[in-house]
């Protein structure tokens, strides 16, 4: 760094070599040093410690409550002349955690000693933030529910409380969860903070007259850090049963996302769920169970985190127990982003079982027959006669029509013929008669050879109370007898044996084709069809189920409604008791059918039209819901499709790593899976660290996507409202000359003049015995401790540049506001300096820069004690006239006068561990080369990126 600032600033002693003298003792140290009382008492400390030079006060609580005022004692060894700096009979004050007080101890010989007075920040949490629950007690009774989840929105610094219905004014008493160590401040109505009150968590009353009032809650962190919470409370309309899913889609149940499973109960059987049904329409969930040994019965209810829905009344993850069959479970499904609210209800209905899958069942196939005779008796006051004729009943030819649809058989006569004999013996109104007729069935044939039967008693004799051959004919049609069929399972069917005249007889029927198909009933209920879903191809014997959506919900079990040709029976399926069965969207189910009269059968294959799933494996969204304290992001998550890259902007004030990313809304292609969940934390030890998400499309193929940061971060207090003119503020960060012994860097007001707005002002002054001294501000630490030693032999030597920094973008430069005066008839510069600087580690961090020489810039190279190196640099001299200076061109400013926007390029192309910049009056102050009365002023240092 040829630019060097410096600040040589010593005492006259300073230039005295102090030789040891015989019995004058050199002891120039502090035995002790305690902390007699501080205030104010909400600052807790512990006792402090002497560690070298420097004397350390823990601070335990409350770095944000400066300033700190104390009395300290100090002891010190016999022999020591005096203390010299501060008066330790008068109270003390460090006006922030970044504040030191020095002090020196001469020796009876006159030795110096420095001592610094510094709070140390002990390593306690900044967390606060709300978590992600909130409990609360209701004192309105209009308000129906209130969502117990936080949504933060903004700076992560809102509570946003959900409603349902609400009639203002609601009362709450709400109770906030918060980080371990953290605690609560005050909370206020509106903008006026002078009406704030001390928060009770779960106790303090909170009063919402319409949906536009706000609070605000002051959270404290383990060291004080104040975060101010907002907290609004909205009402959202409820839908009532029947509302369209698209008017609030977020509180529609997806059911293939839906998991409900049975629990045992008290040492019970389990009770299994046949099916889930899930009915949008009316807002039901269905647990089909069957009936339990005992109740009561439990069922788990897994429902997934999805996007800006918050599910009240039930946990995502629970057990809901149900005492009976009328037991009914209530939650709520609030949409967050339209402000709608859905009540669901879950209950348990019971399970009307499917047929057993059982084999083909056993049928009638044949049956022969004769008719012997038939007999007419008669009788005749007291005196029963009988007589036996041969057959005159006319059979059709023995034929049997079988219809195993109906499980009947019909025997066909054509007439019951009257012949002489018959005629001539039923006479006189004295006599009755009636006719016995005798069908003999000689045999029958199964489907099955080891199928039994019950057939009726042979022979199969019929009485007819009649008259005449007519009547008998006409009282003989349909007459039944019953039989049972047994198939090989064990499954018993009825039949029956029907006798009909031929008038009334219809002939088993041959067709086999199904000519329409609709569907009764699918498993699950929430798959989704085309308005008109089956196409019937009776060319190709083809089946087609169009679904209007794949949404994955297989297995898919359909039961379907057959228009088949009369007579006709569907043989498969379990006679088509049993569903059709696709496990996935190409699988394939055969339906045969049989005619009427068995003699001929037809098989159809049926097949699902499903649309082409999204073969999409993509994250389409992802929102950062939450960064940790000194953390900020400054855009959207920016997703690149093509590359599979998705970059999270972040910027901070020099925060630390790991960064913990609370990520939500993780949306990604439909039907596909991810490695991670939609919502969650993504911690990056360093800022160039990448995570990899695993997407898996709906097909099985994979996708990585890889999440990076856009990581840009600020200097640290880069307005420089806070610097107070000590250094260093903080500690290794912002620092100036040894202001002890010059004051030739001060606060004063800032660019804006506004109040509270600060800057530090630079001014090179001439030093007794030394020369010029220029005033200095730069990004790094100075060494109070050995000024006295190096100040004049080596003052570069106390200077220690830079801090470390990590980016993932390149910096172009520097950015800042500068105000100069060149002293003594407008002949110096000022200088900006940005430095970016490589160290490999090794060793302790060290960079002094250049060594200053007597021919500037031509100095005596970079200093010996180095361990970094110098990685590239941009410089500009200021001043109030067109110049050069050795070489370098000077910017012209107005005398005096702010300038904004003054840009130091750099290149940023280079490797680099550690950035620094160094501000001076005077451009070769640490050559003690510059004008008196030089004035540098700088305000707002930004970081440019590309």
């Amino acid at each position: 760094m040829k630019t060097r600032l410096f600040l040589c600033m010593m005492l006259p002693a300073m230039l005295f070599s102090c030789a040891k003298l015989d019995n004058i003792t050199q002891e120039n140290r502090i035995t002790s040093f305690k902390i007699e009382y501080h205030q104010p008492q909400k600052i807790v400390i512990d006792d402090a410690v002497i560690e070298g030079d420097n004397i350390y006060i823990p601070i335990l609580y409350g770095k944000y409550d400066f300033p700190m005022h104390l009395r300290a004692s100090v002891g010190v060894p016999a022999g020591i002349s005096h203390i010299k700096g501060l008066d330790f009979s008068q109270e003390l004050t460090l006006d922030d955690i970044d504040s030191e007080l020095q002090f020196f101890i001469v020796a009876a010989s006159g030795t110096t000693r420095a001592y610094t007075i510094r709070p140390r920040e002990m390593p306690l949490s900044e967390n606060n933030y709300i978590l992600d629950r909130v409990s609360y007690s209701l004192r309105s009774p209009e308000a129906t529910v209130l969502s117990p989840v936080v949504h933060r929105v903004d700076s992560n610094t809102g509570i946003e409380l959900l409603g349902v219905d609400l009639q203002w004014p609601v009362t709450i008493v709400p109770e906030f969860q918060v980080a371990e160590g953290s605690g609560f401040g005050a909370i206020w109505e509106g903008d006026d903070r002078s009406k704030a009150i001390a928060f009770q968590n779960g106790r303090t009353t909170l009063r919402f007259t319409d949906a536009d009032a706000i609070y605000t809650l002051i959270v404290l962190s383990q060291s004080g850090l104040e975060r101010e919470w907002k907290i609004a409370l909205k009402s959202c309309a409820s839908l009532p049963t029947g509302t369209a899913a698209a008017v609030s889609k977020n509180t529609v149940v997806e059911g293939k996302q839906l998991k409900l499973t049975a629990e045992p109960t008290g040492g019970q059987s389990p009770v299994v769920i046949d099916e889930t049904m899930v009915e949008n329409d009316r807002y039901a969930i269905t647990a089909m169970i069957s009936a339990p040994d005992a109740w009561p019965v439990s069922i788990n209810v897994k429902y997934p985190a999805r996007g800006m829905v918050d599910l009240i009344d039930m946990e995502r993850d629970t057990t809901l127990v149900f005492a009976g069959w009328n037991d009914v479970k209530e939650f709520w499904l609030l949409d967050s982003d339209e402000y709608k609210a859905r009540k669901w209800s879950i209950a348990v209905k019971e399970f009307t079982p499917l047929p057993a899958q059982r084999g083909e069942e056993a049928y009638l196939t044949g049956l022969t027959y004769t008719h012997t005779s038939y007999t007419i008796q008669y009788k005749s006051g007291i005196l029963d006669l009988g007589r036996s004729y041969g057959s005159s009943l006319n059979m059709s030819g023995n034929v049997a029509y079988v219809y195993p649809s109906e499980k009947r058989v019909d025997l066909i006569y054509n007439s019951f013929q009257d012949d002489a004999k018959a005629t001539g013996t039923i006479t006189g109104s004295a006599n009755s008669a009636w006719w016995r007729v005798t069908i003999r069935i000689e045999g029958c044939t199964f489907s099955s050879n080891t199928a039994s039967h019950t057939m009726p008693s042979l022979p199969w004799t019929i009485d007819l109370a009649a008259t005449g051959a007519n009547q008998a004919s006409a009282l003989m049609n349909g007459m039944r007898r019953t039989f049972s069929v047994t198939s090989d399972d064990g499954t018993v069917s009825e039949w029956e044996i029907v006798l009909k005249s031929t008038n009334s007889a219809i002939a088993p029927r041959s067709g086999c084709d199904i000519s329409g198909m609709t569907i009764a009933k699918v498993i699950p209920n929430y798959t989704l069809f085309t308005a008109n879903p089956v196409t019937v191809d009776d060319a190709q014997s083809e089946i087609v189920i169009a679904l209007a959506k794949d949404d994955g919900c297989y297995p898919m079990r359909i039961f379907p409604a057959c228009n088949m040709s009369p007579g006709a029976s569907i043989l498969s399926q379990n006679y088509g008791n049993d569903p059709l069965v696709f496990d996935t969207p190409t699988s394939t189910q055969q339906v045969t059918v049989t005619s009427e009269d068995r003699a001929n059968s037809r098989t159809y294959t049926v097949r699902l039209d499903a649309p082409e799933q999204v073969d999409g494996s993509d994250i389409l969204e992802l929102k950062i819901a939450n960064l940790p304290p000194g953390f900020t992001t400054n855009g959207n998550v920016i997703i690149d499709a093509e590359t599979g890259g998705i970059t999270i902007p972040v910027t901070s004030l020099d925060a630390p790593f790991p960064l913990d990313v609370e990520y939500r809304d993780m949306e990604i292609t439909e039907n596909a899976t991810a490695s991670i969940a939609d919502r969650g934390t993504l911690r990056f030890d360093n800022c160039k660290q990448v995570k990899q998400v695993v997407v898996t499309s709906s097909k099985g193929q994979n996708r990585t996507w890889y999440i990076r940061l856009d990581y840009r971060p600020q200097l640290r207090n880069w307005n420089l409202n806070s610097w107070n003119g000590t250094s260093p503020l903080p500690a290794n960060y912002w620092a100036n000359s040894n202001n002890s012994f010059t004051t030739n860097i001060n606060p004063v007001a800032g660019k804006s003049g506004a109040a509270g707005d600060l800057c530090p002002e630079m001014k090179s002054a001439n030093v007794i015995l030394v020369g010029l001294a220029a005033g200095s501000f730069f990004v790094g630490w100075f060494d109070t401790a050995n000024a006295i030693s190096y100040g004049a032999s080596d003052p570069v030597r106390l200077t220690f540049f830079g801090v470390p920094w990590q980016t993932t973008a390149t910096i172009k430069g520097i950015m800042l506001d500068v105000n100069y005066h060149p002293g003594e008839a407008n002949a110096d510069w000022g200088s900006i300096v940005v430095s970016l600087i490589n160290w490999n580690g090794n060793g302790t961090y060290v960079y002094h820069g250049t060594r200053p020489g007597s021919a500037p810039p031509a100095s005596g190279g970079f200093h010996p004690d180095n361990t970094a190196t110098l990685a590239a640099e941009g410089k500009v001299l200021v001043g109030t006239n067109t110049s050069t200076s050795y070489g370098q061109p000077v910017t012209q400013l107005p005398d005096g006068q702010w300038v904004s926007d003054l840009f130091i390029p750099v290149n940023g192309n280079v490797a680099y561990t550690h950035l620094a910049v160094v501000c001076s009056s005077s451009c070769y102050g640490d050559y003690f080369i510059g004008k008196a009365g030089s004035t540098l002023k700088v305000d707002n240092i930004r970081i440019v990126y590309e």
